[in-house]
């Protein structure tokens, strides 16, 4: 009984044990046998090259479902395993450079709670290994062993999803809460159901004096690229603010920057309340 209660101490917290890279790898091996469809457990592991009894194949299963990367239905025998939309946006997007498989990348990677959390108490970027080894063993019970593969893996993370100082504001970005905020496309043309206008098409000059916006988190500037997808919003005093979109704007593209809006005011809010030195 007291070795039961001792290793439910020790046990951590959910937490992916590979990192995303490495999800998305076997995702994309799932898919190259499976396509769309579901199949059973133990041709996942003929695919991952595990036993169909090895802790690898659990793990990985595991981990892949925890990023938001795969879905399973039944149990026993009969548990089938299958890709989620999620996973397909990014495996499918074979774009050299795609904006939109970046911000599914960055929804993966603060999928797991775990790294949401940690994400949101440091917007700006995680702190040093050391700092967030000791969060993770104090403040969410981890194992001193999976604590420290966690920092691993939210570094990787981080850095795959640009996540990585995405949380900077720029002088030339105002991020506005409920107040005095109108409706997203005010006073645009209704198109297809959503308030977008696509932007006149640029020349070579044009594109390089164009003033660069930020994209996604907030990494390095952009220019906006011809054809790109704009909406606006203006606050009560008429400020305008753009938001452009590479492709037709998606239902995934709008909760990827209803979770980043939501992380902004998080770092907004606790530097206001912060002592100021």
């Amino acid at each position: 009984m007291e070795e039961q209660e001792s290793r439910k101490k020790d046990r951590s917290p959910n937490f992916p044990f590979i990192s995303l890279e490495n999800a998305i790898a076997r995702a994309k091996a799932f898919y190259d046998e499976e396509r769309k469809g579901a199949a059973p457990v133990t041709r996942a592991a003929i695919h991952w090259k595990y036993s169909p009894n090895s802790s690898g194949l659990i793990q990985t299963v595991a981990a892949l479902k925890s990023y938001g990367l795969m879905s399973d239905e039944g149990s026993g025998a009969d548990r089938r395993l299958k890709l989620t939309e999620l996973a397909l946006r990014i495996v499918l997007d074979t774009r050299i450079e795609s904006l939109e498989r970046q911000e599914m990348i960055r929804r993966a990677a603060l999928n797991p709670s775990v790294s949401a959390e940690v994400h949101s108490n440091w917007p700006e970027g995680l702190p040093s290994d050391d700092t967030l080894n000791h969060y993770l063993v104090l403040e969410r019970a981890f194992a001193p062993a999976n604590a420290y593969r966690a920092v691993k893996i939210l570094k990787e993370n981080q850095q795959l999803a640009g996540i990585l100082g995405g949380l900077n504001l720029s002088e030339e970005v105002e991020i506005l809460g409920d107040k005095g905020a109108r409706n997203v496309g005010d006073g645009l043309p209704l198109i297809s159901g959503m308030d977008v206008v696509e932007s006149p098409r640029l020349t070579n000059t044009q594109l390089t004096n164009h003033h660069p916006r930020f994209y996604g988190g907030g990494g390095p500037a952009m220019t906006a690229p011809a054809g790109a997808f704009i909406e606006q919003v203006l606050d009560l005093d008429g400020r305008a603010m753009r938001i452009e979109f590479s492709v037709a704007p998606t239902e995934d593209m709008y909760e990827f920057l209803k979770d980043y809006i939501e992380l902004r005011l998080k770092a907004i809010r606790r530097k206001a309340t912060s002592p100021q030195p």
